[in-house]
């Protein structure tokens, strides 16, 4: 998913700053702990870009939680799961296990 969001950036002329001095310090310091990656979200392409960065890198590769309406879609949804994707319900409305709190 990554190499095909990489394209889809050449395509589009979309440029991106990588600071890889920070990225090799960040890879380095890891050793074998675990690490927690927060995009800000404010697009879908931040987990594409993340995950891509650390393939790149070669950086263990992120878990990624997506909501569950990206479950169905069929090249979308199959592509996440592909690459270690888990789906999340976002709202807990009727959900027994939430109602008492």
């Amino acid at each position: 998913m990554g190499i095909v969001f990489l394209k889809v950036c050449f395509m589009m002329k979309i440029g991106v700053f990588v600071n890889e001095p920070a990225i090799l310090k960040l890879k380095s310091t890891m050793g074998k702990n675990p690490v927690i990656f927060l995009p800000t979200h404010r697009s879908y392409a931040d987990f594409c870009l993340t995950t891509y960065l650390c393939y790149h890198y070669d950086i263990s590769l992120p878990a990624v939680a997506a909501g569950m309406d990206f479950y169905s879609m069929a090249v979308v949804g199959q592509s996440m799961r592909e690459t270690g994707a888990f789906y999340i319900r976002r709202t807990l409305t009727g959900a027994p296990l939430y109602a008492a709190t």
